[in-house]
């Protein structure tokens, strides 16, 4: 994909509505999949456990125990790490925003017990997002933005700064390209590795662009005047390692610049 914006507003809204359409179908029908519980939602391996898990303790790193906040997770799919927050922290409200009515579908299905009455489920666009300004204590999203150009990024990015309360967060998580897990998936989803490895398991890349974690951080840094913080979370080997690999890993690698997702942290001033 091309990482300059045309300097044609037309092309460049051609180019939003073009991968708009691409991601919805891709991810509708994953989503539709995952309803007839199918498909890579339904595990629950220690792996994917620990990609939750560290997610979840750099969201509590930035907000006081006492505090109850609002909470939007932009392009949600499943909402499920949203959910598992829920366990940890106390939310006011929380808002589930995906352009798939699947993965909204899907996410109703998952919802817990104790969040009755406190989720919003809104079918929306990320690169406008349908809420006022200033109304979330944090805005977030994991495997989302790495699917974008830069030019697109920045506004769904934008958007999401737009919707957030002050002194409040945007956090932006996406596949660490230093990461086993990650490799893999970039190399199977190559040329070559689509043809002489079809037999071979696991994620290929399609959309996603392999973005580097200073790149992205320098890149956001200059455009929206805002200082940004890194953060790792999940486990360093790959998607099905063994549990007893998980587990050590875990503790002498854990959240390391090596980890599954980088979290890109945007305090709002």
């Amino acid at each position: 994909m091309a990482q300059k914006q045309s300097k044609d507003p037309d092309t460049f809204n051609t180019d939003i509505e073009r991968i708009k359409q691409f991601e919805y179908a891709k991810w509708h029908a994953y989503f539709e999949e995952a309803i007839l519980g199918k498909g890579q939602e339904h595990e629950t391996t220690l792996w994917w456990q620990a990609s939750d898990q560290d997610s979840i303790e750099i969201v509590k790193s930035l907000f006081s125990s006492e505090q109850s906040i609002d909470l939007l997770e932009a392009a949600c799919g499943s909402g499920g790490t949203s959910f598992k927050l829920a366990e940890y922290m106390t939310l006011s409200s929380l808002t589930l925003l995906d352009l798939s009515t699947n993965a909204l579908n899907f996410a109703k299905i998952l919802e817990p017990v104790h969040l009755n009455g406190k989720v919003t489920y809104t079918e929306g666009d990320i690169t406008q997002l349908p809420f006022p300004d200033r109304i979330f204590h944090l805005t977030w999203n994991v495997g989302v933005i790495e699917h974008y150009p830069k030019p697109i990024l920045l506004q769904i990015v934008k958007e999401m700064l737009r919707v957030t309360k002050r002194e409040g967060y945007v956090l932006l998580g996406i596949p660490n390209r230093r990461s086993v897990a990650v490799l893999k998936a970039w190399f199977l989803g190559t040329d070559f590795g689509r043809k002489y490895l079809p037999f071979a398991k696991g994620y290929r890349f399609d959309t996603e662009i392999l973005y580097g974690n200073h790149e992205l951080k320098n890149f956001l840094e200059e455009n929206l005047n805002l200082s940004v913080d890194v953060a790792y979370a999940g486990n360093c080997l790959w998607v099905g390692a063994p549990d007893m690999l998980v587990r050590l890993t875990q503790k002498y690698f854990k959240q390391s610049s090596c980890s599954f997702l980088t979290f890109f942290v945007l305090k709002l001033k």
